[in-house]
Order: C-alpha cells, then sequence, then structure tokens
C-alpha cells in the first residue's frame, strides 16, 4: 500500500483483519509500529513529506504477560539434563525470559 492510501480508515480495517485472523493485539501493535514510526519522521521533516500523518493507536497489552518461569533450581534440573550446547541456549533463553519459537 502507498503511503497516501494509508488512511485512518485503511489503518483501522488493516487492524481489524489481523484481529479477525485471531492475531494478538501485541502482534498488530508490532505490525503497526514501522509505518508509524515512518509518518511521524515524514510529517517532522523540515520540507514536509506528510502534512497530517494518519493516528496510529496502540492496542491495549495489558493482558499480555508472560507466566510460568521455572525457579532457578528447576531450570538448573533442566540444564543439567541437556548436552552442553542445547544447554547453553536453554540458559540464555531462560536469562533473557525468551519465548518459544524466537530462535
Amino acid at each position: 500500500m502507498r503511503a497516501i492510501a494509508a488512511t485512518q480508515r485503511a489503518i483501522l480495517d488493516f487492524s481489524d483483519s489481523l484481529k479477525a485472523q485471531g492475531k494478538e493485539n501485541a502482534t498488530i501493535n508490532r505490525s503497526l509500529q514501522l509505518p508509524s514510526q515512518a509518518f511521524d519522521i515524514a510529517a517532522s521533516r523540515e520540507q514536509l513529506k506528510v502534512l497530517r500523518p494518519p493516528t496510529i493507536t496502540k492496542l491495549d497489552e495489558s493482558e499480555n504477560v508472560r507466566t510460568g518461569k521455572f525457579i532457578e533450581r528447576e531450570a538448573q534440573v533442566i540444564f543439567s539434563s541437556l548436552p552442553p550446547y542445547m544447554a547453553d541456549l536453554a540458559r540464555f533463553a531462560y536469562e533473557t525470559g525468551a519465548r518459544g519459537g524466537r530462535f
């Protein structure tokens, strides 16, 4: 979509279509982050590229809370049962709070 076609209605329709696909609010927000930043940059330039950028409202992510972290002792048992190359990756994921499927 060209930037000139990215109206408020088009952005809301895109957001609604992602919601209809079962996407979570955080995923939708990440999908809209880059266009939002691009419009902000275009509007802030000395030679205006965009007169009035569309408002891209962030959706509520307060329900997106990570749960189920192991306590240190449980994590150590898991690390010790893995081959060294996997233990390092598991330890990194544990320490950084990475979610499954991100590697």
